[in-house]
């Protein structure tokens, strides 16, 4: 009877941390929607100055393979690459990195690398000081 009680309640605390966490997931979720909304529309619209705001500076770039150097870009270098950045080819090469963008209206639970890293194509986006930023790209010099 003992065993019974205490299975119970081991079977509630677990249902509980369940909901617990699946709120926490929505909510990540729900952040990075609104994030990734407010980015999109600034990148279809070309909005390069607003599309700065979401991005985290120094902002860095490396090429295709891992042993290629890392470059870091101030704001304004950042304005300087900003058409190289969304111009590239996706990775199955068939669209620009931008029309890609304009087709992924909704960030899903499998563009995120952790809860606080995200990709999208060749961009990374990280939660910075509690909120959502562009912060690297893989482009080919």
């Amino acid at each position: 009877m003992k065993n019974r009680i205490l299975l119970k309640k081991i079977l509630l605390l677990l249902v509980g941390c369940l909901v617990f966490v699946a709120q926490v997931q929505a909510d990540v979720l729900a952040d990075a929607q609104t994030f990734w909304s407010e980015f999109r529309t600034a990148v279809i619209g070309n909005k390069h100055e607003k599309v700065a705001s979401l991005t985290y500076f120094p902002f860095q770039t490396r090429g295709d393979f891992d042993d290629n150097p890392i470059n870091k870009y101030d704001k304004a270098g950042f304005l300087t690459i900003y058409a190289q950045i969304f111009n590239e080819m996706s990775a199955d090469a068939t669209m620009t990195v931008r029309k890609r963008i304009e087709q992924k209206i909704v960030i899903t639970e499998k563009d995120f690398l952790t809860k606080e890293l995200i990709r999208v194509e060749n961009l990374i986006f990280k939660k910075v000081d509690g909120k959502w930023q562009f912060t690297f790209a893989y482009i080919v010099e």
